[in-house]
């Protein structure tokens, strides 16, 4: 165990108070490690020989290797992770399966602040408030880290770790073109005014999507990131970011696409962020985080006369056929899939010490307050809220020279659901100071968002009835429940540069909240129909109200089997990594209850939730001025929910090169050429299902950028 707490305590501050900011060889000697420290397993500064749990860390010579240049595409580098573009401004992120368009059971932190919506109960990652330049590096919690991060980081926590001001570029200016209408511009800028260090960035993003499919985005940023030292002892971080823009939306009924008008997404998302460290002594500091997070989306959208809408030849037939129940003919009605206002506010106190024998603990608690309110999902509820407490604590303890203890737990408190604790224990074996065997458990939970509480999305006519009851959730939706247990080896050779992470895992999951179609949801069966309520009986076959979406918790799945990834790495921008995951689900899903037919329910088996076999190499070299970068990622057939499909196995080529041009005065261009899934005609990744002419098949993509920097 180090003795020297100064080291261990500047990684617990990420290089953000004075006295480590600076140190060059503290950088050179940890984070380019080839078995980094880290701080996302637990709170605490720990060796990945020492995690609790697996961490895979990216760093940005990676990113930079991998060519991706949307941020959720970086996570194909992660074993277990999958991705998928549901279209050209939706992205899909998922730990070993069972996800849709909106994966609910990630936790996403940038430099402390949660990007985890309360209204979609998922990550937006078109709004994160950064841009893929900013990353300093990323730390990828693989598995449950409730216990660091509470109910939402069920099955993992991302904690990206934006680069210091002032150790980034004074100046980068950067424009990118490619083919499907790929365009971004940049302008990033790093300062200090007496003792603020800041930087400023300003982005616009757009492209055309997918072929034939309404999905462009048309995107703009804006942020700031700065901190102010006080003394040696106390500074304060702060950020803040907005985006604004639109995205292009299909129609709200494939089936009947002139049912609505073309339409838009209008996105506005704006985040503050304000940290205050102190630092008490060389063991011990003082984290107080506040956060509010803000965001609007509309696409509420006008439909067609009420006669075109229930695809009727004339107004007349209309007016025959419902006798005024429904209204006018030529009424229109207004929906949309994503129409809300939602904030988020935090408030958290952290305080960490480390002792000289080596233990070190970390103990806090916290404050949030969640609302929403939406035209689209619940119209008749107004605002929705929900104020939750926490607190938690972790310890790591050395067992002699050989072992080491991590025991954690979040104890959380809210409004709409019961309280609920997330433990997690493990105890590693130091087989020699480069390798260790570490056996863990743990325990979490995911708390329903606002949206699953609320939701009811029902079309009502210009009289109030109820044309259409798309979705509606159950009432007393339970809270999500997961156990895990793993089994892992981490270690690296002593005079080779070759290092390891490998794991076997076992996952419980359990009252699992997904859709499922209710066909008779009135209870109305007659001689083995189901008829609609008394008042539709004169409207039975135009208005739709013996068939209802709803959302509950409907699943219970195990997921099991081996992942890793390992890297050779002789220098910074040279190396190659291998990472993959062997897994398998078993399971069951209620697709459907309430069939007039027998039986009333309807439950399926859960098998291709996650693939069998995903795997992916990155290579890179760098050759005096010029990198040469390869990517090759392989994903299983897989089965994705929603609006997503079964999708067969995909293997897919990326590939990139960089050339560096100095100039004079610490001034370079950088120009970059890259091709994603390269040499493949196409393939699909979300959605396969062409039969109504809306396939997503991911095509060759090529782009150049060009950038310039000053240092």
């Amino acid at each position: 165990m180090k003795k020297n707490n100064k080291p261990l305590l500047c990684f617990l501050m990420l290089g953000l108070t004075p006295q480590c900011a600076w140190s060059d060889e503290l950088f050179e000697d940890e984070f380019f490690s080839e078995l980094p420290v880290i701080t996302s397993a637990s709170r605490l500064t720990q060796s990945v020989l020492s995690s609790p749990s697996a961490v895979t860390v990216i760093d940005s010579a990676m990113i930079r290797a991998s060519g991706f240049i949307e941020i959720a595409d970086i996570f194909r580098l992660v074993p277990g992770f999958q991705v998928a573009h549901a279209d050209g401004n939706t992205y899909a992120v998922i730990n070993h399966g069972d996800g849709w368009e909106y994966p609910n059971r990630m936790q996403l932190l940038i430099d402390g602040r949660s990007t985890y919506t309360s209204a979609l109960s998922a990550i937006d990652w078109n709004t994160l408030g950064i841009q893929i330049e900013d990353i300093d590096r990323i730390e990828v919690v693989r598995g449950p880290a409730a216990s660091a991060y509470g109910a939402n980081s069920f099955a993992g926590a991302i904690n990206i770790i934006t680069k210091a001001p002032e150790l980034d570029d004074k100046w980068h200016l950067g424009y990118r073109t490619g083919n499907h209408g790929e365009r971004q511009m940049l302008l990033r800028h790093s300062g200090e005014v007496d003792n603020l260090n800041y930087r400023l960035s300003a982005a616009t993003r757009d492209n055309d999507g997918f072929q034939d499919y309404r999905d462009s985005r048309d995107l703009n940023d804006v942020a700031l990131t700065g901190r102010y030292t006080f003394n040696p002892q106390n500074s304060l971080f702060g950020h803040f970011s907005a985006t604004s823009g639109k995205a292009g939306m299909p129609p709200i009924d494939e089936s009947n696409p002139t049912s609505f008008y073309d339409r838009d997404r209008d996105t506005d998302a704006i985040s503050a962020h304000l940290r205050w460290d102190h630092l008490i002594s060389d063991s011990q500091e003082l984290k107080v985080n506040f956060y509010h997070n803000f965001r609007e989306e509309d696409d509420m959208t006008e439909s067609y006369p009420l006669w075109q809408l229930l695809e009727l030849p004339d107004a007349a037939t209309f007016d025959a056929a419902t006798g005024g129940i429904l209204g006018s003919a030529y009424q229109t009605v207004t929906a949309g899939e994503r129409a809300y206002k939602s904030h988020r506010s935090d408030l958290e106190l952290q305080y960490s010490e480390i002792l000289d024998s080596g233990l070190q603990y970390v103990v806090g608690f916290g404050g949030r307050y969640d609302s929403m309110e939406s035209d689209a999902f619940f119209p008749d509820r107004g605002t929705v809220s929900n104020t939750s407490y926490r607190a938690f604590a972790n310890v790591q303890v050395p067992l002699g020279d050989k072992f080491t203890g991590n025991a954690g737990g979040f104890y959380e408190v809210n409004r709409t659901d019961e309280p609920h604790f997330s433990p997690r224990l493990s105890l590693t074996w130091h087989i020699k100071e480069t390798q260790s065997l570490r056996v863990g458990y743990s325990k979490a939970y995911r708390i329903p968002s606002l949206l699953e509480e609320n939701l009811d999305l029902t079309v009502y006519s210009e009289t109030s009835f109820p044309i259409d009851y798309f979705y509606r959730g159950d009432t007393g939706i339970e809270a999500e429940r997961v156990k895990a247990f793993d089994i892992g080896y981490v270690g690296r050779f002593e005079k080779f540069p070759l290092s390891w992470e490998v794991r076997a895992y076992k996952e419980e999951y359990d009252n699992v909240i997904d859709f499922y179609n209710d066909e008779c949801p009135f209870g109305n069966f007659d001689e083995g129909a189901c008829n609609p309520p008394y008042s539709a009986m004169d409207l039975e076959g135009l208005v739709d109200s013996t068939d209802l979406t709803r959302l509950g918790n409907v699943s219970q799945s195990q997921m099991y089997g081996f992942e890793g990834s390992i890297l050779y790495r002789p220098e910074e921008n040279s190396f190659i990594r291998f990472h993959f995951n062997r897994g398998h689900e078993t399971g069951t899903y209620i697709k459907e209850i309430n069939e007039p037919s027998q039986p009333f329910t309807d439950v399926v088996s859960l098998e291709r939730g996650a693939p069998r076999k995903s795997y992916g190499i990155l290579a890179a070299k760098l050759i005096g001025t010029w990198q040469f970068n390869v990517g090759l990622y392989h994903v299983g057939h897989m089965q994705w929910f929603s609006r997503g499909d079964e999708v067969d196995s995909y293997t897919r080529l990326d590939a990139s090169v960089i050339k560096r041009v100095p100039l004079s005065g610490g001034e370079e261009l950088v120009f970059k050429l890259g091709g994603q899934n390269i040499g493949n005609e196409k393939y699909g990744e979300f959605i396969q299902d062409d039969e109504d002419n809306y396939l997503l098949e991911f095509e060759p993509r090529y782009y150049f950028s060009v950038s310039y920097r000053l240092f």
